[in-house]
């Protein structure tokens, strides 16, 4: 790429931060200019890979294992559409049009993340209007895969409500295992390997970042140096003065319990905490390849459109928070693998027509990960207990997937009782990726 592209490229960049600060109609404008700019510089570098559509659904069969069932979603105006697709049938569904299905999606999502006593009944509408319909065969296979479409995209799934037994609910995880796919043409672009293969590197954990200067560990100006890129330079300089974040403590546990439960040998993780949670140190982590990234940090979302969240990182010379964003993210270049984003609704963004949900964990799947696990609400600093489950059952059937070790620790906290056994903490994660 040209000089020009890594200025446009540094400018963008800056620009974005400072939304994070205080978003403004000149700072949107100016924005929507220099994206224009930065990606018709990219569309300008060469052809573009196209994926033959012809005999899609019989390229999604041969790839689907025998127990996985794909249900892709489009959302209408007057009516929405259900397709439904596994080894050997293909149905489609008619469904209720996209305004009566954003509003009970809404209702939903929000019943479950406020805790509210309704949760339930609004789960049961929301179930019976999306799988309702479903022929047997397709509502009994153990692995779901969905493609999901606009509002749906910021639904928690596991938390629906597909009946009752004893009095209490029965919740969609303790049916299924739930993958979010970023597109039915995924499914069939290209062959990944399997996941024991891909599981062979270290782990690396980013947690407990120096986010104020009351952190008894900021030393001050003196022993910081700058973290950006060379092609990001400028960001540092022009960036407003950025919030003031609490510390979080619990995380730098979160992290070491977590690769502890990945792999209990000593020497097999890599660990960024403190003034080591910098973007320049996540950076060159990430050039050792490994095969899980777990960022435990402060996520914020953008105030305006794309309303996409960045990670927080230890704190700049100058005491501002340092932010990796999307599009630092999509140009990096990692090795297949697993990011799970722990934090307050790591992935948060808007959902576009046609496009799908935007943000981090877009982000990272564009970057070369294969699945990445994150949150719809904030979630509290509790040293990541759900998340050492799942790194247990993740270890002991890789193969699996992500999908299956998270429905396993979702019902780990279903079943412990106590708050975590409530939908609104542990029905916030999700993972998204491929086959």
């Amino acid at each position: 790429m040209p000089p020009e592209y890594w200025s446009a490229l540094a400018q963008l960049h800056s620009i974005e931060v400072q939304r994070l600060n205080g978003d403004s109609a000149p700072l949107r404008d100016e924005m929507r200019q220099v994206r224009s700019t930065v990606l018709e510089m990219e569309a300008s570098t060469g052809a573009r890979a196209e994926i033959n559509s012809a005999g899609v659904a019989q390229q999604i069969q041969r790839r689907l294992p025998a127990d996985d069932v794909l249900l892709s979603f489009h959302l209408g105006e007057r009516q929405s559409f259900l397709w439904a697709i596994d080894r050997t049938r293909f149905r489609v569904y008619a469904l209720p049009g996209k305004t009566d299905l954003a509003l009970h999606a809404e209702r939903f999502s929000d019943a479950v993340r406020t805790g509210a006593r309704d949760d339930d009944s609004e789960g049961r509408r929301l179930y019976q209007e999306l799988f309702g319909q479903l022929d047997p065969a397709f509502r009994d296979k153990p692995r779901w895969i969905l493609a999901l479409d606009e509002q749906l995209f910021h639904v928690p799934f596991a938390a629906l409500v597909t009946g009752s037994s004893g009095g209490g609910p029965i919740y969609l995880a303790e049916r299924h295992a739930i993958d979010l796919t970023t597109g039915a043409l995924r499914l069939v672009a290209e062959h990944t390997p399997n996941w024991c293969d891909i599981l062979s590197g270290r782990f690396l954990g980013v947690g407990d970042a120096i986010y104020n200067t009351a952190d008894p560990r900021w030393k001050g100006t003196q022993n910081q140096r700058p973290s950006f890129p060379p092609w990001l330079a400028s960001a540092a300089t022009t960036a407003q003065r950025g919030p003031v974040l609490t510390r979080l403590p619990g995380t730098a546990a979160e992290v070491e319990a977590c690769a502890r439960a990945w792999n209990p040998q000593p020497g097999t993780a890599t660990l960024l905490e403190g003034a080591a949670a910098s973007p320049e140190r996540l950076r060159s982590a990430l050039h050792d390849q490994p095969s899980v990234i777990h960022i435990a940090a402060h996520f914020r979302q953008a105030s305006a459109p794309l309303h996409y969240s960045m990670i927080a990182l230890t704190l700049a010379g100058s005491s501002d928070p340092q932010w990796m964003g999307p599009l630092e993210i999509t140009r990096s270049q990692i090795p297949p693998g697993l990011v799970v984003l722990s934090g307050c609704s790591s992935g948060g963004a808007d959902a576009l027509p046609a496009s799908g949900l935007m943000g981090l964990t877009r982000a990272w799947l564009a970057a070369g990960a294969r699945a990445v696990v994150a949150s719809h609400w904030p979630t509290p600093d509790d040293r990541g207990v759900l998340f050492m489950d799942f790194y247990k059952h993740f270890r002991e059937t890789p193969d699996a997937g992500p999908a299956v070790a998270l429905r396993r620790a979702q019902l780990d906290m279903l079943r412990a009782g106590g708050w975590r056994s409530d939908p609104q903490y542990w029905a916030t994660y999700f993972v998204n990726g491929d086959l």
